[in-house]
C-alpha cells in the first residue's frame, strides 16, 4: 500500500496562509533594476568572406519606474518608464485594483490581467502579456515568505500555453517575479549573423560588419531607497514547497508533479504537490 511520507523543508522561513496587511505592486517611483547586457560583435571579411569575428560585452543597470499618470478608458495607470544605457522608452503602463493588476499595452492598446492576489491553490486565471497574449495561470502553492525581513506573499503558478504545453513560474505579492514586473521568461536575444542580401557588394566587401544585440536580468526591486525583495531572495523560495501530512491519497484531491503539470489517475511513486506542499508517494 503506497504511503505518505512527511517531508518538511524546515530551512525555508515561511508560514503557510499567513495574514498580513497585502503589499500593493503599483505605487509611484517603484523601481524594478537590472543588470543589462550589450554584447557586440563584429565580423572580419576577406575576398568577401567571414575569416574572423570578435565579441565584446559591456554591463550596464535597466531600470523600470514607475513615474507619472496616464488615463484610458476611464482607468489611471502608472506609466512604466524603462532607461537603459542606449535608450529610454515607455511600452506599458499599470493599474491596481482589488489586488489585481493589470498591464495595459500600447501596442497593440490593449489591457491585460497580470496577477491576480486574491487567488487561492486549485483557482486558475486567465493572465499575462507577453507575446501580447494571456495565459492559464493554476495556483499550485501559496505562503508566506520573508523578503528583506518583511512578509510577502509568494505563488507558485502553473502556466499553460497552447496544446497543453506548461512550465512553473512565481508571483510575489508588491513585486512581480524573481523575473521582475513580469512572470513570463523574456524571450532570449537571437546573435545576427550578416548574411549576403545584407551586403552591397559581398565579392569586394572588406567590412567590419558589426551588430548588437541586448538582454537583460532582473536583481531587485526598490522603493526610494528601501529594497524591497532581490532575485536571489526570490529564487531561494522556489526550490521547495512546504510539506503536508496526510493518510493516504484520495481521488478527490488534485496532485501536480514538480514541474507544475496536474497529475490525473492513479498516483506512481514520487514527489507531488497537493494543496500548495510537497508530499513523497512510496
Amino acid at each position: 500500500m503506497k504511503r505518505i511520507i512527511l517531508s518538511f523543508l524546515a530551512f525555508l522561513p515561511f508560514v503557510l496562509n499567513a495574514q498580513h496587511a497585502y503589499r500593493p505592486l503599483v505605487v509611484d517611483g517603484k523601481d524594478w533594476v537590472s543588470v543589462y547586457l550589450r554584447e557586440t560583435q563584429t565580423f572580419h571579411f576577406e575576398n568577401g568572406k567571414i575569416v574572423g569575428s570578435d565579441r565584446t560585452k559591456d554591463y550596464g543597470e535597466m531600470h523600470e519606474v514607475l513615474q507619472g499618470d496616464t488615463v484610458i478608458d476611464g482607468h489611471t495607470y502608472k506609466k512604466v518608464q524603462t532607461t537603459t544605457p542606449y535608450s529610454s522608452y515607455c511600452n506599458f503602463a499599470l493599474r491596481e485594483e482589488d489586488r489585481k493588476v493589470f498591464a495595459y499595452v500600447f501596442n497593440p492598446k490593449q489591457e491585460f490581467l497580470l496577477y491576480d492576489f486574491n487567488t487561492e491553490v486549485g483557482d486558475a486565471v486567465m493572465a499575462g502579456m507577453q507575446g501580447n497574449r494571456s495565459k492559464k495561470c493554476t495556483i499550485v502553492a501559496k505562503m508566506e515568505v520573508l523578503l528583506q525581513g518583511e512578509p510577502f506573499n509568494f505563488y507558485a503558478v502553473e502556466v499553460t500555453e497552447g496544446a497543453g504545453q506548461s512550465y512553473r513560474s512565481y508571483w510575489v505579492e508588491g513585486i512581480g517575479s524573481p523575473m521582475g514586473i513580469q512572470f513570463e521568461p523574456a524571450y532570449a536575444p537571437i546573435p545576427h549573423h550578416p548574411n549576403e542580401g545584407e551586403i552591397e557588394d559581398p565579392e569586394t566587401y572588406t567590412g567590419p560588419y558589426i551588430t548588437t544585440y541586448d538582454s537583460d536580468l532582473f536583481d531587485y526591486c526598490k522603493l526610494g531607497d528601501s529594497v524591497l525583495g532581490t532575485r536571489d531572495e526570490i529564487w531561494a523560495y522556489t526550490t521547495g514547497i512546504q510539506s503536508a501530512v496526510i493518510n493516504s491519497p484520495s481521488a478527490s484531491d488534485t496532485y501536480y508533479d514538480l514541474s507544475g503539470r496536474r497529475v490525473k489517475g492513479t498516483l506512481m511513486k514520487g514527489v507531488y504537490i497537493r494543496n500548495g506542499r510537497k508530499v513523497v508517494v512510496k
